[in-house]
């Protein structure tokens, strides 16, 4: 029997619902003791080169927290010890840059950049140097570094699932109709586009994707037959220009039941060459769905496949899923011999870097090492890997493992998904690889970062529901306490815990990542909308009206999937998705086994 027979099988036979023909199942919260990670992350751990003495480290420790109290005398007493100076750009770096307790002078900063330019404070000591020079005075020395590396340079999101880029007056043109579908004035919109000075304006294609745009709404909004007048025809002329319009038109024609149409709509826009890696899965993976359901299984196999060669996505993890095949990722520990010890030590940034991390400084350790990240030399990039893990920087880890992907090396999946040495306070309450799987997909484990709406830290916590989560107010500077790690991810992992809980929710690990990104109140909003044309809770996600919580959830749910393997666990919100029933969250973390490994840094 061919895996889509069986699939098949399983679909017609089963008291169950299958995933490829879903239908509703009640979602309640189930907590399970789990079992402990799997073996390769309790291994022994490499030792980092240490370039400082402990007499020199303790010393340099001293001087930072000295010079951060603004005590100059006391450091420049701890200062004169100093036997090997390899730090000291980063304690003039220091003083110089202190926001209130020094004020440097332009000499000071001339010769900070004459001998200390290939270090990360290089920029901002250049531009207050330039401030501070005297008219008759030289220039400084410029930065002698550019800066390399983003944090997901290989893992980008796709930008959508249009592929046409629409410029000049039909630029005017596509953002009136963009503001109409907002607003979700959509025969308002039609009616713009039919003038026909509008019309002239446009060539075919770029009519077809504002066309796609507005029946999006109408799908959206729960109207298919409107979605469908617009989209079908858009799709069959300009389809290969404007994939987006198969990808609705195929939603659309599925959710009202024209499975076939569906189908032929899915098949053709994964075959469109202007697709990302996330969005040919997606499309794949319902050409598939759609075959199913119109009991077509000969043709369901062939999809599924393309939908699984890409194992680090939504869909593609649950096409390997459905046809049994094993995750397609490796966990292998990064190295660090002989070779890249050499490498390290050959580099004075990673050197700097390693005497950083002996002082407990690891934000500077990192600005050091993602200087790095570009470099040419194979063997000191993957050093870099085992360095941002063995000294839990994280958010390094995704940045190196992209640039060498980005560079035509692999795929390193322990440094796309690293596991940080974190602990909340209070120790662990909710699943590791839970709150990893929001921390990756909010801040790629930045530690400072902040959204355009003052969401800050590893979990984006807004200092409102942060407030709420910690029954105390977070104003004016105080706000930034959520920079904490700790702090930060106690009150997220509550916050997830009361979301998990919550009426709305009810344990469904979608409708989590829904109201985590959206808020409780728009997912009651989206429920009621949604909750009248489908039951499916895969046509659920692709029904939500905002596009940004439709990708949180996938990405979400991708990284969960992804922990759960690396940790040795069960995937039971997987398993319940492949059976068709709704994604319960199940704890699997022993909590004592999981703060103890946090205590140790043993992932």
């Amino acid at each position: 029997m061919t895996i889509a027979a069986a699939v098949l099988a399983a679909a017609l036979t089963t008291g169950a619902p299958h995933l490829l023909a879903a239908e509703d199942g009640a979602a309640r919260p189930v907590e399970t003791a789990g079992l402990p990670p799997a073996t390769e992350d309790v291994e022994a751990h490499a030792e980092l080169p240490a370039p400082l003495s402990e007499e020199d480290a303790a010393r340099y420790a001293g001087i930072m927290t000295l010079q951060e109290d603004g005590k100059w005398r006391e450091a420049d007493r701890l200062i004169a010890k100093i036997g090997n100076r390899l730090l000291m750009g980063h304690v003039l770096a220091q003083r110089y840059l202190h926001p209130t307790k020094y004020r440097s002078r332009y000499a000071e900063l001339a010769r900070w950049m004459a001998d200390y330019a290939d270090h990360p404070q290089a920029r901002q000591i250049y531009k207050l140097a330039l401030t501070r020079k005297p008219r008759n005075a030289r220039a400084p020395r410029s930065p002698a570094w550019t800066y390399a590396g983003g944090t997901m340079a290989a893992d980008a999101l796709d930008s959508g699932r249009n592929g046409l880029r629409i410029r000049g007056r039909a630029a005017k043109i596509e953002s009136r109709v963009r503001a109409l579908v907002w607003r979700t004035r959509l025969t308002a919109a039609e009616d713009y586009l039919a003038r026909p000075q509008i019309r002239g304006a446009l060539s075919a294609a770029e009519m077809d994707s504002l066309r796609t745009r507005i029946a999006s709404g109408w799908f959206l909004y729960g109207n298919d037959e409107n979605a469908l007048r617009l989209v079908a025809p858009a799709a069959k002329r300009s389809g290969h220009l404007v994939p987006a319009a198969r990808w609705t038109a195929g939603l659309a024609a599925y959710r009202s039941g024209r499975h076939e149409d569906a189908a032929a709509h899915f098949e053709a826009m994964a075959k469109s060459d202007r697709l990302g890696r996330w969005n040919r899965p997606a499309a794949a993976f319902w050409a598939a769905r759609a075959n199913m359901v119109a009991r077509r299984p000969d043709r369901v196999s062939h999809w599924l496949g393309i939908a699984a060669s890409e194992p680090r996505t939504f869909y593609g993890i649950l096409a390997r899923r459905v046809m049994g095949l094993d995750s397609g990722l490796r966990w292998d520990r990064p190295v660090l011999d002989g070779e890249h010890i050499a490498a390290l030590n050959a580099s004075a940034g990673a050197r700097r870097a390693l005497a950083l991390i002996q002082i407990d400084e690891p934000r500077q350790a990192e600005r050091e090492l993602r200087l790095l990240t570009g470099a040419e030399d194979p063997a000191l990039r993957a050093s870099l890997l085992a360095v941002s893990e063995e000294a839990s920087l994280p958010s390094l880890a995704m940045g190196v493992a992209g640039a060498i992907a980005a560079s035509g090396g692999e795929r390193l999946d322990r440094g796309f998904y690293p596991v940080p040495h974190w602990k909340p306070e209070g120790g662990f309450k909710v699943d590791r690889a839970l709150i990893y799987a929001f921390m990756r997909q909010e801040s790629a484990f930045k530690v400072r970062a902040k959204s355009h709406a003052g969401a800050r830290g590893l979990m984006q916590l807004m200092p409102a529901t942060a407030g709420y989560m910690a029954n105390t107010r977070f104003r004016g500077r105080g706000r930034d306490r959520l920079y904490d790690p700790g702090l930060n991810i106690a009150l997220g992992q509550k916050y997830l815990d009361y979301l998990i809980r919550h009426d709305q929710v009810q344990g469904d690990v979608f409708l989590l990542a829904a109201a985590y990104n959206g808020g409780p109140g728009n997912l009651a909003k989206w429920q009621r909308r949604v909750g009248k044309v489908t039951s499916d809770p895969l046509m659920f996600i692709e029904s939500i009206p905002s596009r940004e919580t439709r990708l949180f959830i996938e990405r979400v749910l991708a990284n969960l999937w992804i922990y759960r393997e690396r940790l040795g666990q069960d995937r039971p919100s997987l398993d319940a998705i492949a059976a068709g029933a709704r994604p319960v969250y199940k704890a699997q973390d022993n909590i004592e086994v999981a703060d103890a490994e946090s205590d140790a840094g043993k992932n």
